[in-house]
């Protein structure tokens, strides 16, 4: 009783906020609640092509997920790893085994793109941070675009460690399907033996509107199940959304939701009135003290898709539907994003 009437009065005492949480550029963040207290969050420099005069992966810090401030770049100038050279997109912080590594994807001169991992020297989550030295995973040879988006695992059902990332076959370039491996304790190198397996793949047939693109995956363990939160279409497009799908074992089979957990208003949109964002999507999550799941994403203003100010980092607290339904369906309140005052996540 008492821990409920602590919870009740911490909710009324909770302010309120106004998406978007960070308002310039901040293209597919992902989003780490840190072991020392408080909340970063790394993001792609999808304009950094000068390894020489550019930083890469810009870095924030907050203390309640709403307010945030600069912490720097994983990578600064001249710190670039040697093999890459463009394309520095979709990094994610995660603490492994008691430091901070960052997980990355770049472009080589040649345009292959592979994952690379960058380790923080200081014990610190703003770093300094060097890289691994090589790629964890290289361009597969029959693949067009290669490995992008990989995402970290640390399932809590077992205890091992998983790398999942997206790639492509040149047999059908325009299928997305998404593999994972099983990381050692260290993070940064694979288990002797293990080799990627395909867990998820777009369905062009059932759900058209992912334009055989799925991507930007992030997965979440809840009562026994496993929900991969995953984005779909062109994220130039504003059909470009977060879906979810769930599965009993990790592996799989994973079945699809009907309904995104985040998309364009299209009643305002298609009104032609300004629905303030579009093209919500590639997301991380994060668990506030009160155990809700908030969803970090990045959206397009309304009417200023590939303009200023680029893609602004937005935040949604995801509630579950489907009630009194047992098997229930994560999805950000209102299935869109919100642009109005809303409350905070409670936090410690």
């Amino acid at each position: 009783m008492r821990l409920w009437l602590l919870l009740s009065l911490c909710s009324l005492a909770l302010g309120t906020y106004n998406n978007p949480v960070i308002d310039s550029n901040l293209p597919d963040p992902g989003i780490l609640a840190l072991a020392e207290g408080g909340y970063a969050v790394v993001a792609t420099s999808d304009h950094a092509s000068d390894s020489l005069t550019e930083s890469a992966f810009p870095l924030h810090g907050s203390d309640d997920l709403v307010n945030w401030q600069p912490q720097g770049f994983v990578f600064l100038p001249g710190s670039w790893p040697a093999w890459a050279d463009h394309n520095m997109w979709a990094p994610e912080i995660h603490f492994v085994s008691g430091r901070y590594l960052v997980y990355f994807s770049a472009s080589a001169v040649n345009g292959r793109h592979s994952i690379g991992v960058a380790i923080s020297t200081s014990g610190s989550p703003w770093g300094p941070y060097e890289d691994l030295g090589s790629p964890l995973v290289y361009h597969n040879e029959d693949s067009l675009v290669g490995p992008i988006d990989q995402h970290f695992f640390l399932d809590p059902a077992t205890g091992k460690q998983w790398l999942m990332w997206k790639t492509d076959h040149m047999i059908n370039p325009r299928v997305s399907e998404v593999v994972i491996q099983e990381l050692n304790e260290d993070g940064v190198s694979f288990v002797e033996g293990s080799s990627p397996t395909a867990i998820f793949s777009d369905d062009h047939e059932h759900l058209p509107e992912e334009h055989r693109i799925v991507e930007g995956m992030w997965m979440m363990f809840r009562e026994g199940t496993y929900y991969l939160f995953y984005s779909a279409s062109l994220f130039q497009l504003p059909s470009y959304h977060v879906g979810v799908a769930r599965s009993s074992h990790l592996l799989g089979p994973y079945t699809k939701s009907e309904t995104p957990v985040v998309q364009t208003d299209w009643e305002r949109y298609n009104a032609g009135e300004n629905c303030t964002f579009e093209g919500p999507g590639h997301g991380s999550v994060v668990v506030d003290a009160a155990g809700d799941w908030w969803l970090a994403y990045h959206s397009w203003r309304f009417g200023h898709i590939d303009r200023e100010p680029g893609r602004v980092m937005l935040l949604d607290k995801i509630v579950w539907r489907g009630f009194p339904s047992i098997e229930l369906w994560p999805q950000v309140e209102g299935g869109v994003p919100s642009d109005f005052p809303t409350q905070q996540p409670q936090v410690n």
